[in-house]
């Protein structure tokens, strides 16, 4: 046997080996991402970023290059302001509710991002799922989510570790061929977005997938034509496996009910019995705009408006404007659009671009009524869709840079 083929099996090794590696660890991290969301009061975001900074630490070990892109650089300037706005906020001690978690999602889109440039992709997201949906079964054991919905649950919260597995699953699905469990994994997850009764979550996931598939009409045709027969077994599958338990029917039958509510608060412009936040929220919305006014391109400082009513104003637009100004909201905003450019000078397949477009409208959608410019799993869904518009070889395969650790 020549020398050759000893060191291509050997580099084969290496790369399953480092493989394996990298999934355990996207599976940690979103492990951990689940923990802090599902018990917020016990895993803090000050208590995460030392976990994510060792991760980043083992990140490096295991793959020595970090990958940075303009969205992140982007996002890292808006972190960096915010800290700047320390100077002049009102509520320095509050103004951490926000700067922890800002250092979180950096960490996270470092990780995630390099994992998935510079490893195996595929292996990234297979283990990405495994910790989402480990996470997911602590939580049904400790307070029976989606068989109950306790009032105390963040459901906002829980719905968007699910919008997380959903994108991740049917990213995958592009990246590989066996597609079955997958796509029940994603059908599973978009049942659970739907029990959480998250009104701005469920219509998020309609407006995207709309989007995507008018942007990319004949590739999202080409899809549905060939994944049709898959998509109605994986609904039947779902189907009797929620109507073997009558908590799940109700629960998936409430999630319906309180969307149905959103569409009709929307359309109307005005409170409905059963949702009473709708002229509250406007409220806090002017306020936040005649605040912004006062000082427009700065901002207050970073956490101003709750510093001085008490509350969010639960818009992203309105609280970026009256925290950080016009240069918050822009540096914010700016992570949406160099993506959605990135997209259309991709490489990628239809199919992924397609998905990536979809989660960006999405959580743009959902950043009106909620603000979610620190939640860790949009971190990590900007960075899989940055790293994976950016690979110069076909999406999943391991990056020919690390040449099996240490063999040329």
């Amino acid at each position: 046997m020549s020398s050759q083929v000893l060191i291509n099996r050997a580099q084969s090794i290496w790369q399953r080996v480092a493989a394996i590696e990298a999934a355990a660890l996207a599976a940690a991290l979103t492990f951990a991402m689940v923990m802090g969301t599902v018990f917020v009061d016990e895993v803090t975001t000050s208590r995460l970023a030392p976990v994510f900074s060792l991760f980043l630490v083992i990140q490096v070990l295991l793959i020595p290059r970090l990958f940075f892109c303009v969205e992140f650089i982007l996002y890292q300037l808006f972190t960096g302001y915010m800290f700047l706005t320390m100077l002049w906020t009102p509520d320095a001690v509050l103004g951490m509710n926000t700067l922890f978690p800002a250092v979180d999602f950096v960490l996270i889109q470092i990780i995630m991002g390099s994992l998935v440039r510079f490893s195996d992709a595929r292996a990234v997201l297979l283990g990405t799922l495994i910790g989402l949906w480990a996470g997911s079964g602590i939580l049904t054991y400790t307070v029976g989510f989606p068989l109950v919905l306790p009032r105390e649950l963040s459901y906002n919260g829980v719905a968007a570790i699910y919008l997380y597995g959903l994108y991740v699953a049917l990213m995958l699905t592009c990246l590989t061929r066996r597609k079955w469990l997958l796509i029940v994994a994603a059908l599973l997850a978009m049942a659970h977005i739907v029990a959480t009764t998250s009104i701005k979550t469920n219509l998020g996931v309609l407006l995207g997938g709309f989007a995507a598939f008018i942007v990319y009409f004949r590739e999202s045709l080409r899809l549905l034509r060939r994944h049709l027969l898959m998509l109605l077994l994986g609904l039947c599958l779902i189907g009797y496996f929620v109507a073997w338990s009558d908590l799940a029917v109700k629960g998936l039958a409430r999630g319906v009910d309180r969307v149905s509510l959103g569409v009709n608060v929307l359309q109307t412009r005005e409170d409905k019995a059963g949702y009473e936040g709708f002229e509250e929220r406007a409220y806090w919305a002017r306020q936040g705009l005649k605040g912004w006014a006062n000082n427009p391109l700065f901002g207050h400082g970073v956490e101003a408006f709750r510093a001085k009513y008490g509350i969010t104003s639960h818009s992203v637009p309105i609280d970026l404007l009256y925290n950080t100004g016009v240069i918050g909201l822009l540096l914010f905003y700016g992570v949406y659009a160099s993506l959605v450019w990135r997209l259309f000078r991709s490489g990628a397949s239809p199919s992924a671009r397609a998905l990536t477009l979809a989660v960006v409208v999405c959580n743009v959608f959902m950043s009106f009524s909620g603000t979610l410019f620190y939640q860790t799993f949009l971190a990590g869904s900007i960075a899989i869709g940055a790293a994976l518009m950016e690979r110069p070889d076909k999406p999943g395969r391991a990056d020919p840079l690390r040449s099996a650790r240490g063999f040329t």
